[in-house]
C-alpha cells in the first residue's frame, strides 16, 4: 500500500513547524485532494495537545477557515435569472391558455 501523501506532508509540517511554506504546501495538498477537513482536524489536534504550538495552531485554523470560506464562495453557482424564468413561465402559460381556449371553441363549434 502506498503511503498517504497527506501523512507525508503533515510529517514535514510537524518537522518544520515554523516554515510557513510547509503549511501552505500541506493545505494546498489537502485542498487538491478534497480533504481540507483533515487539515483542520490535524491543526485542532496540535492546538489541543501541544501548549507550545497552541496559539500558532489556532491562528492556522483561522486561516484555514478563511480559505475554505473563500473557496466555497468562489464555487457557488450564481442565482438563476428570475426575470428570465418568469418571462418563460408567462409565455408557456399564455400558450397553454390560448390552446385551451381554441380547443374549447373548436369543440363548441362542432357540437352545434
Amino acid at each position: 500500500m502506498e503511503p498517504d501523501p497527506i501523512d507525508e506532508a503533515w510529517a514535514r509540517v510537524v518537522e518544520r513547524w515554523d516554515d510557513d511554506e510547509q503549511h501552505k504546501l500541506f493545505v494546498g495538498l489537502c485542498f487538491s485532494l478534497s480533504r481540507l477537513p483533515e487539515a483542520g482536524r490535524r491543526y485542532r489536534e496540535v492546538r489541543e495537545r501541544d501548549p507550545a504550538r497552541r496559539e500558532d495552531a489556532a491562528r492556522r485554523i483561522d486561516k484555514l477557515l478563511t480559505f475554505a470560506s473563500k473557496t466555497l464562495d468562489a464555487t457557488k453557482e450564481p442565482p438563476p435569472d428570475m426575470k428570465r424564468a418568469r418571462r418563460i413561465l408567462f409565455v408557456v402559460a399564455l400558450v397553454l391558455f390560448c390552446a385551451l381556449i381554441l380547443s374549447s371553441a373548436f369543440v363548441l363549434l362542432h357540437i352545434q
